[in-house]
């Protein structure tokens, strides 16, 4: 049985293929992971459980060291919004 959890883990898991197949890489900051995919100048956020400023501003600052033109967030239902 396909479930919402096992969907996000699917996803991640192409994101952070692609990433690693086209020479980018997979890092993670204050326990949020993030896919950098160089070729799309293009960095996501993988579904964060509990995303906290400290770790958004460093890979947000990576992001525009690697040239990032798009930054997306995959984020969980639920999720409770920062502040």
């Amino acid at each position: 049985m396909t479930t919402i959890a096992s969907a996000q883990e699917a996803l991640s898991h192409w994101h952070q293929a692609l990433a690693v197949a086209t020479g980018g890489k997979i890092f993670t900051t204050h326990g949020c992971s993030w896919a950098w995919q160089p070729v799309r100048k293009r960095l996501i956020l993988l579904f964060p459980e509990n995303p906290e400023p400290s770790g958004l501003r460093p890979a947000l600052a990576e992001g525009q060291r690697l040239g990032a033109r798009r930054v997306e967030a995959w984020l969980m239902l639920g999720l409770t919004p920062l502040n």
